[in-house]
């Protein structure tokens, strides 16, 4: 759930960066166009040059349509850019969930393993006081009475039953750990896919962005410098 949060976070983050770039870039557009209109106010004064600078405010104008346009994708990207990293992190949510409910189910199995084991335990200890009277009696008995041997034959038989529980509570010790060790490694695995998938997909909508943005800044710089240019050599 950290990592959600901050994948939430990083999304905030790149949404507030885009909507600056995109509120600057309209600033850009915006000055485009005031100046275009000052040069074409300004080769009015000459017919020679009124008509070079109405070509090229038609110019501008189509490559300012071309930026709004541009405008409009790289909004449209970056909001679906953004609805995917939500989406994405709503399936990491849902692993997560699903994660958290297999960690719940292997917690049950392993208050079950060690409820198991302490039973065993217990058994075990009753075996070995078991096998602590017979041996009392064993020895209290006389060598050759028949009650020595029947004994004997419980005694080998206690014994028998202490190892079998001894290996019982073995294995429900080691079932506990290997239950413990699947669900670590199973939640550290599944926690690095999910911060790779989020880190990759949010880098590659970056500089998709990036990109777009650069181009349509550079086209802008282009169109600026054609609707300058003969104003400039005039005055």
């Amino acid at each position: 759930m950290v990592e959600t949060a901050r994948a939430d976070e990083r999304i905030r983050e790149h949404r507030t960066e885009m909507d600056a770039r995109l509120a600057e870039l309209q600033g850009t557009v915006n000055d485009s166009r005031h100046e275009a209109e000052v040069a074409h106010r300004a080769q009015q004064a000459a017919e020679a040059v009124a008509q070079a600078a109405e070509e090229r405010a038609a110019e501008a104008v189509r490559r300012a349509q071309t930026a709004d346009g541009r405008i409009l994708d790289v909004t449209r990207r970056a909001e679906a850019s953004v609805v995917e990293a939500e989406q994405r992190a709503q399936s990491a949510e849902a692993r997560a969930r699903r994660a958290e409910e297999r960690a719940a189910q292997a917690a049950e199995r392993t208050e079950i393993a060690a409820h198991e084991a302490e039973d065993a335990g217990r058994r075990l200890d009753n075996a070995a006081a078991w096998i602590a009277d017979l041996e009392r009696q064993l020895a209290d008995a006389p060598v050759s009475h028949p009650r020595g041997h029947e004994l004997n034959q419980k005694l080998e038989a206690a014994v028998a039953e202490r190892h079998r529980l001894a290996r019982e509570l073995a294995e429900a010790r080691a079932q506990s750990e290997r239950t413990i060790e699947r669900l670590t490694a199973a939640h550290a695995r599944e926690l690095d896919l999910r911060i790779r998938e989020h880190d990759r997909r949010m880098t590659e909508a970056v500089d998709a962005q990036r990109r777009l943005i650069d181009e349509l800044k550079a086209e802008h710089e282009d169109a600026m410098t054609r609707v300058r240019g003969p104003v400039e050599r005039d005055a």
